[in-house]
């Protein structure tokens, strides 16, 4: 009998170390039983292979370690790399004058330059002077998108008329430039699509980027005999121009050199040697 409860005893021990023993086992990978959910979740990303030239490259980057790069690694753009026509006039850091219409920055050599026009007038006259000073420039986006002007008139103490200065002014139909110019910018005219006519002046030596771009009524242009080039894109979607009047000869016509897709939207002709206004 004490046989009996000796071996009794041993077989109930054996039975709860085997109870034991498979509470405290994980199902495995590739097992029927319910996997690790930690586990389920990393199984859907997608892991690249290193390659030999990345070999040098952690598989995974920690966000400390991502925190940790040298200054030399991390590139800010500055203010001036990036411009939105909106931002111009906080980026610009010369003096301006809001005064009525207008807005005029100074330039280095105590002459103005017409910065931008916010009237709504149809008909209007860059003024000459501001502060007893010479108005000599016409500035970027001076009269961008304005849809009420329709007439400019330029002095001809101006000299420089910067980019973009009448872009989209969709209802703009003539502008009077001065007889004569140092610099007229790209875009200046593109997106003026009432402009039927435009006297380029005599300075002008290049016809840049876009510079008449849609300008989809203009039938007309007079080009200076200084001119030299005319570049890409330059009176793309100009579909009415029929006339290019050349103030240089034939010869001076041809050692003009022309963009390939500037005059592609055109069936346009020539007429050099013109004297006309």
């Amino acid at each position: 009998m004490q046989k009996m409860k000796c071996l009794l005893a041993v077989l109930m021990a054996a039975a709860m170390v085997l109870l034991a023993g498979c509470a405290g086992r994980q199902p495995q990978a590739g097992s029927d039983g319910a996997s690790d959910p930690v586990q389920s979740e990393k199984s859907d990303t997608q892991v690249s292979t290193v390659t030999d030239d990345q070999s040098d490259v952690p598989a995974t980057q920690s966000d400390d370690e991502s925190i940790d790069q040298d200054d030399d690694e991390i590139v800010d753009l500055d203010d001036d790399e990036i411009v939105d026509p909106d931002d111009y006039d906080e980026i610009d850091m010369r003096e301006s004058v809001e005064d009525g219409d207008w807005v005029w920055v100074k330039l280095d050599n105590g002459n103005w330059e017409a910065s931008s026009y916010k009237g709504s007038d149809a008909n209007v006259t860059v003024p000459r002077e501001f502060k007893g000073g010479t108005v000599t420039q016409v500035g970027v986006w001076c009269f961008r998108d304005n849809t009420s002007v329709k007439t400019v008139t330029i002095p001809d103490c101006v000299v420089v008329i910067e980019e973009n200065c009448f872009m989209g002014c969709s209802n703009l139909e003539s502008v009077q430039m001065p007889d004569h110019l140092n610099k007229m910018g790209d875009q200046t005219f593109s997106g003026c699509r009432s402009l039927k006519r435009c006297v380029v002046p005599e300075g002008v030596k290049e016809l840049d980027y876009r510079q008449f771009d849609a300008c989809e009524s203009l039938q007309e242009v007079v080009l200076p005999s200084t001119l030299t080039a005319i570049g890409e894109a330059a009176f793309r979607h100009c579909y009415s121009l029929k006339t290019i009047y050349f103030r240089g000869s034939e010869a001076d016509w041809k050692g003009v050199t022309i963009s390939s897709n500037a005059l592609l939207d055109s069936d346009y002709r020539v007429v050099a040697g013109y004297t006309g206004k």
